[in-house]
């Protein structure tokens, strides 16, 4: 009984021993890891640091601004905010005039309508993005415009054949067509735009 009791307690005893040596352990490897994210901090510090440095000495070598510069600036500014304002508030006229149609010729006719509309700011776009490109650069917006053409057709016979076997000859048909004639129109439209006043936004 005397042996069994003195294993007992000796194995109590490493155990405690056991427990004590993984707290000590684990603290060196709390203290290790706070050690670690402080240097990485550090590091990290220094690097902003001559980043920093070398920005402001880079910025020395740049040329001096003057007024002519800053109002070339503020009138590509309030040139490309004029033309935003017609996209968004077209944007903003397709939703309130979509809350009065009450009938599916309402529907089908205001589609029309400002997929027409659409359509004309495409051709508005095209045609300033024209003038800004070089002689050398044009034929390819000529040929991005026929390709875009040549698949926006295709998808849109798609999309009616589509809605023909899914929906048949119904109104449904009719509205969907319409609203996705809207839809291509204004997605060339942004594209065109958007490309037009990263050429009108650079000095």
């Amino acid at each position: 009984m005397k042996k069994g009791r003195s294993v007992v307690i000796g194995l109590a005893v490493a155990g405690i021993a056991l427990l004590a040596a993984c707290a000590v352990l684990l603290a060196v490897n709390q203290r290790l890891r706070a050690e670690n994210a402080q240097l990485r901090r550090d590091a990290f510090g220094a690097r902003l640091a001559a980043d920093l440095a070398t920005l402001r000495e880079q910025s020395k070598t740049l040329p001096d601004r003057n007024a002519d510069d800053n109002a070339a600036d503020a009138d590509r500014l309030d040139t490309a905010a004029d033309q935003l304002d017609d996209a968004d508030r077209l944007d903003r006229e397709y939703a309130a005039a979509s809350l009065e149609w009450q009938t599916t010729a309402d529907m089908v006719d205001g589609n029309v309508e400002f997929a027409d509309r659409w359509k004309a700011m495409m051709e508005q776009y095209l045609r300033r993005l024209h003038e800004q490109l070089d002689p050398e650069h044009q034929p390819w917006l000529a040929a991005s415009q026929e390709q875009w053409e040549a698949f926006a057709n295709a998808n849109s016979e798609l999309h009616r054949r589509v809605y023909v076997q899914t929906y048949g000859q119904g109104t449904m048909r009719q509205i969907d067509m319409a609203g996705s004639h809207v839809g291509r129109y204004r997605t060339r439209t942004m594209e065109l735009k958007s490309l037009y006043e990263t050429m009108t936004s650079c000095p």
